[in-house]
């Protein structure tokens, strides 16, 4: 699976009921060498038993060596003629022979034909996936391209972390947990593309660290499924990321260019190439704290971290302050526009004079309780 192998223990090494299986998926010189051996075989095997009888060959001059082409001649229904089976014994290898051969020439045939027409894909992943903020989020990507001049339809990527898990009971099991992708199905898939799986609250790979996927020797099994348009066939495409194939802060080097003429130029050169982030206005360091080696794996368990980058979150429309970019100038401003003079002040109305307050009744003299009382 990917670059580790599986070792299967307790069955058997080969199954007679696959053997068309296995013809279909050897190479192609180990399928050509196997059908040279085997009609070699069948020839040698039948000179065999014509050696028991070689009068029966006229024109075969008592010799196995004659023998051996008369059967390769009868094999292939040649008949030239100059050699020819004149006994019972004979003519009765000659008969079974001939059936061997044209079962054997089907065979062969069909199988030639078979692995001609297998419909596989030519797609190209990147030798590694890289983990860089992208709109602010910590997002997965690797990328995707098809080497061949035609299109693939109706194009579905399907991406799955597999890794150990533990059940209450004790039960070691190997799961597999989708992960949701930015954009998994395309309509033609022509050039290149960039599979994006943003890590959320959602992720299965939330609040994991780097030592845990090398604990768990965590993959990432990616699918892919078409349409040729060619063959009119489905396809498949695959490929496994170990957890050393992944990149921390980096990100893929542009390698599609868009020539004056409108076509489109894609530079394969450059496809597996990444390079490291540096946008200061991005919020790759606030996810991604600078590290000297740029090696280091991130820890996504760090709370802080992820505090840090929600608090410098910015609102759509709204710039960064000073502080976040030390290192651009200040854009200069430009001249305030004079103003303009004050205009004259009115003079003031006079104010009418107050009218005299009227005196005041007056009262009479409070009497205390006391005194009262007394009274």
């Amino acid at each position: 699976m990917g670059k580790y192998r599986l070792i299967q223990k307790g069955l058997p090494a080969f199954d007679w009921s696959d053997l068309s299986h296995w013809l279909l998926t050897i190479g192609w010189g180990s399928f050509l060498g196997l059908i040279c051996l085997a009609y070699l075989a069948i020839n040698v095997v039948f000179t065999f038993f014509y050696v028991f009888d070689l009068g029966g060959i006229a024109e075969s001059g008592d010799s196995a060596v004659n023998a051996f082409f008369f059967s390769v001649q009868t094999m292939a229904t040649i008949g030239y003629g100059a050699m020819y089976p004149t006994s019972g014994y004979v003519h009765t290898l000659v008969t079974i022979e001939v059936l061997i051969g044209m079962l054997w020439t089907a065979v062969a045939t069909g199988l030639v034909l078979a692995r001609f027409t297998l419909p596989t894909a030519r797609v190209m992943f990147s030798r590694h996936a890289v983990i860089c903020s992208y709109n602010g989020v910590p997002t997965l990507m690797f990328r995707a391209a098809n080497q061949r001049s035609n299109f693939i339809v109706e194009a579905v990527f399907r991406v799955t972390i597999l890794r150990p898990e533990i059940s209450p009971e004790g039960h070691v099991i190997r799961r597999l947990h989708d992960l949701k992708l930015v954009r998994s199905e395309t309509p033609v898939f022509s050039m290149s593309m960039t599979v994006m799986h943003p890590i959320d609250e959602d992720s299965p790979l939330y609040g994991v660290s780097p030592q845990e996927l090398i604990a768990w020797q965590t993959q990432i099994v990616v699918m892919l499924t078409g349409l040729d348009e060619t063959v009119s066939q489905t396809i498949h495409a695959s490929h496994f990321y170990a957890v050393d194939d992944l990149q921390w802060n980096r990100r893929f080097v542009d390698v599609i260019k868009l020539q004056p003429n409108g076509d489109r130029h894609l530079d394969y050169t450059k496809f597996h190439d990444t390079e490291y982030v540096f946008d200061a206005d991005s919020e790759t360091e606030a996810v991604f704290p600078s590290i000297p080696e740029f090696q280091k794996p991130l820890d996504f368990s760090d709370r802080s971290k992820r505090d840090r980058r929600t608090d410098r979150t910015r609102r759509p429309g709204q710039r960064s302050s000073s502080s976040d970019r030390p290192d651009r100038p200040k854009r200069p401003m430009p001249p305030k526009p004079p103003k303009s003079p004050n205009p004259p002040k009115l003079p003031k109305s006079p104010k009418s004079p107050k009218s005299p307050k009227s005196p005041k009744p007056p009262q009479p003299p409070r009497r205390s309780r006391r005194t009262e009382s007394i009274r």
